[in-house]
């Protein structure tokens, strides 16, 4: 009996890490990346608040949810709320042959590539592909190295991020915006 305990806290573990959303070096907000592994299960979890205020005020909050089973993504989930309204909702669910994708005012549509990247592993994994799937916009982003733990993510609205690594984890993002530019620092 011990034996099976000792053996699956091998193949059992879970990480978090905090960071500190920043805005011309003010404190806006915090986002925390949780990465949860059973097995061949492997959980994402992302949260977020920030509020920021320019000439108006903006609060928006953020929640991904994403599932891996063998290194190949099963499901995710993502909501953004911009001031009390819902933003954009985005759900990604493996049939067997392909991902069933179902977005806020959008029609629902299947992609046949497979997913073994994303986003929200992103912060506990330095990529190794060219492209990684945004849960958010359920499409693939070109992701390029620009120096050894640097990487520039390109959306498909042609914003970018960098995100930086040290020991293979990601330490801080800089989210280019088209009013801001918000920095992420991992404080724990």
């Amino acid at each position: 009996m011990l034996c099976g305990f000792i053996f699956s806290g091998i193949n059992s573990y879970a990480q978090e890490h905090i960071y500190r959303v920043e805005w011309k070096g003010d404190s806006i907000g915090y986002m925390i990346a949780q990465k949860n592994v059973e097995g061949n299960i492997t959980d994402y979890s992302i949260e977020s608040k920030t509020k920021i205020s320019m000439l108006l005020s903006f609060e928006l909050s953020s929640s991904y949810q994403s599932q891996y089973e063998s290194d190949h993504l099963k499901q995710s989930y993502c909501k953004n709320i911009l001031n009390k309204k819902v933003k954009g909702e985005t759900t990604v669910s493996y049939n067997g042959s392909g991902y069933q994708i179902k977005q806020k005012d959008e029609d629902d549509r299947v992609l046949t590539k497979s997913i073994k990247e994303s986003i929200a592993a992103l912060y506990f994994n330095e990529p190794k592909l060219s492209e990684v799937f945004s849960e958010n916009y359920a499409s693939f982003c070109a992701i390029k190295k620009l120096e050894d733990h640097t990487y520039e993510l390109t959306k498909p609205d042609n914003n970018t991020n960098l995100y930086y690594f040290e020991n293979g984890q990601c330490v801080g993002v800089t989210v280019h915006l088209n009013l801001a530019t918000i920095k992420m620092t991992k404080i724990n």
